[in-house]
């Protein structure tokens, strides 16, 4: 697979996060940013890492740059793994398979829960006025990786930017990061796609590779804790050898301290602090000079052991040599041979004698003390448990009591309002009964008027046959017009039936029409941001201009040239020496051409990112400019030539302050450059 670049991958995350943010969980987030509004990332040599502020918590999102072999296979393992025991040293994380998109295609990403917590060399930094500290620090980083060790763990790249501390006074917190070269035993014998840095790591692993096992991590362990320890004891030895002097990561120990430990300055350092340190020095030197990291032991096996009592020791011994039962022939052969002896039979015999009770009663004591120690260590643990269960117990009947007391409350007000509606149910009770005896009298009043009703009309019954016939006829009439009425109400019931469904059709309608307008009104919204965002650069772009016009009246400055790679014939510094000549024939496209196939063909050939840089200055194209410089710094953090030209970049597209720190890390590099100092006095006269 062909991966982005880190330029690609930053670009991605800071102009278009709404669209490259596949994952779910990032989707909707915003990556953080830095002074000149500049996207925070760590890189490292597989991958780069931003992090991602969402509404409810902080990710980190790591991408990869290069190829590390069948990734999704291998997190699914440690996933599964690391499930299953649960250990505090390791993050929530999760491969995605599709997880950001970069110029329309979709990559995988790791998604890791954001650890606030700093590096190992800045915990030093921070922390070196409170050396103490270090030996904490020490302490909880043995009993971390012998809990890896107990479960067949090894990080395989532990360092600097690896792992993560976090500490609150003398706590000490430990998180390890990165698992792209973790091993979990479901991963044995897999082939090793990292290997670590070499500041860290056994030589002949940095330099033969070979396959993922249990055992990686033993040499870096020992580097690292021997490392802290060092320094609790002298904290001067960071000034002397891990000062900000060093390019690499490493933290006393360099590659060369390890290819040649009788020559390092460091080695002879430590060896002139305490016993301890020593015996652990000699250790780290015997691990040098062997050829193959099977050799090595885990940290726990090597660690100094702890000052002997010989009270104590001679104790033992005697009470294990008594408790020894071959001992026992070599007794009982002395006594019979003195039993055998008649001159010195009754002396060897009561000598006998008297051994066997000491030996007999001793035994019996050994006894009787291992059995009540063993009763009292089981004692104590019952009675601490007994404590637990009392304090629990005491907390459960403190909570009852409070809710007893809480129901006692709501007991009471629930009687008096029983109380209340009683009284008003009975009054009520009272009201309706007379109500009902009123009613009651007044319908037997109503019946005798009904009576005599009837009574009357008996006598016009005669007279009302001819009446009742016609009334008759008139109900047959007015049943056959109920029936047709009922049959035209049906038929009215079928219409209203199908009105009812086209209403609802037209509501279906209507919300599908509704959430149309919702669209368009969120694809106007959009537009309108990117309307209102191209009016935003529009306004940048004309300030850029004018501070452009304003430089071109005082500049006496200029970029720095293309680079040549001298002596090569074929491969990618051929193809970067062509770009040069299309350069130089002012062929800019062809030339930015050979310098992307140089980089295809060596990814981490810095010259070719700052020629493309240089090829977008000359087509004032600032924005590419800077990508590239920073492309090729991030490879090469000593390149002077890079940073100077991504200031001048920066200047040219109207950022001055970043154009500014850019040159002053130009002069870090080299003190004398006199590029660099003359485009810090064109800022300044700039800003003047």
């Amino acid at each position: 697979m062909q991966w982005p670049s880190r330029a690609e991958y930053t670009e991605a995350v800071r102009d278009y996060p709404h669209i490259s943010l596949q994952d779910p969980k990032l989707r909707g987030g915003s990556p953080r940013r830095g002074q000149d509004n500049f996207v925070i990332s760590d890189t490292g040599a597989f991958s780069i890492v931003f992090p991602i502020d969402t509404v409810f918590k902080t990710f980190a999102l790591r991408c990869w740059v290069k190829e590390i072999g069948n990734v999704k296979n291998q997190y699914e393992k440690i996933d599964a793994y690391l499930q299953q025991i649960h250990l505090p040293y390791f993050v929530d994380f999760k491969y995605v398979s599709q997880g950001i998109r970069v110029k329309g295609t979709e990559y995988p990403i790791t998604r890791m829960e954001w650890v606030e917590g700093v590096s190992l060399r800045e915990f030093i930094k921070q922390n070196l006025q409170s050396a103490h500290i270090f030996a904490v620090a020490a302490t909880e980083f043995q009993k971390m990786v012998a809990t890896l060790h107990k479960h067949g763990i090894a990080h395989g790249d532990l360092q600097d930017g690896n792992i993560l501390i976090k500490h609150n006074g003398t706590d000490v917190e430990i998180k390890l990061i990165d698992y792209d070269s973790l091993f979990v035993p479901t991963l044995q014998d897999q082939p090793e796609q990292i290997v670590g840095l070499p500041e860290y790591q056994h030589p002949r692993r940095v330099a033969v590779g070979g396959k993922a096992r249990e055992k990686v991590d033993y040499f870096s362990e020992l580097v690292i804790y021997l490392s802290f320890l060092s320094l609790s004891e002298n904290p001067d030895l960071w000034t002397q050898f891990g000062d900000e002097k060093r390019v690499d990561r490493g933290l006393l120990f360099s590659k060369r301290d390890f290819e040649n430990p009788n020559r390092s300055d460091i080695f002879q350092e430590l060896e002139k602090l305490s016993p301890d340190i020593q015996q652990l020095t000699a250790t780290l030197k015997d691990f040098c000079a062997q050829t193959s990291i099977d050799e090595l032991k885990p940290l726990e096996t090597i660690l100094p052991n702890r000052p002997s009592n010989p009270i104590t020791d001679f104790w033992r011994y005697i009470t294990d040599t008594l408790k020894n039962s071959r001992h026992l022939p070599h007794l009982w052969q002395y006594i019979t041979d003195g039993l055998k002896s008649s001159r010195h039979f009754v002396a060897a015999g009561t000598l006998g004698l008297v051994l066997v009770i000491c030996f007999i009663a001793f035994l019996i004591q050994m006894n009787a003390k291992d059995a009540a120690l063993s009763q009292n260590a089981m004692l104590a643990k019952q009675l601490a448990q007994t404590e637990l269960e009392i304090q629990d117990l005491t907390s459960s009947i403190q909570t009852m009591e409070n809710t007893n007391e809480e129901l006692n409350r709501v007991n009471g007000e629930l009687q008096k309002e029983l109380t209340s509606k009683n009284s008003v149910i009975n009054a009520t009770s009272s009201r309706n009964a007379a109500n009902l005896q009123r009613q009651l009298n007044e319908q037997k009043d109503k019946n005798r008027a009904l009576q005599n009703q009837i009574d009357g009309s008996k006598s016009r019954t005669i007279d009302q046959n001819d009446t009742i016939q016609q009334l008759r006829k008139e109900k047959t009439e007015i049943l056959t017009e109920n029936r047709n009425l009922q049959k035209r109400l049906t038929d009215k019931i079928s219409e209203a039936k199908g009105l009812t469904d086209r209403v609802q059709q037209l509501q279906a309608e209507k919300i599908k029409i509704q959430r149309q307008n919702q669209k368009l009104q969120s694809e106007n919204e959009v537009l309108t941001r990117q309307n209102q965002s191209s009016r935003d650069k529009n306004t940048a772009l004309r300030d850029q201009q004018n501070t452009t016009n304003q430089m071109d009246a005082n500049t006496v400055v200029s970029p720095e040239p293309l680079k040549r790679i001298q002596n090569v014939t074929s491969g990618a510094g051929s193809h970067n020496n062509q770009g040069v000549i299309a350069f130089n024939r002012k062929d800019y496209d062809k030339a930015i051409a050979h310098f992307r196939t140089a980089i295809k063909t060596d990814s981490e050939l810095a010259i070719a990112h700052y020629n493309i840089g240089c090829t977008h200055l000359k087509t004032k194209e600032f924005f590419k400019a800077i990508s590239s410089f920073s492309e090729a710094i991030a490879i090469n953090r000593e390149f002077k030539e890079a940073y100077y030209n991504l200031g001048f970049a920066h200047l040219r597209s109207g950022a001055r302050k970043a154009a500014k720190s850019s040159a002053e890390l130009a002069l870090k590099i080299d003190s004398d450059y006199e590029f660099a100092r003359n485009l810090l006095k064109v800022i300044e006269n700039i800003q003047q």
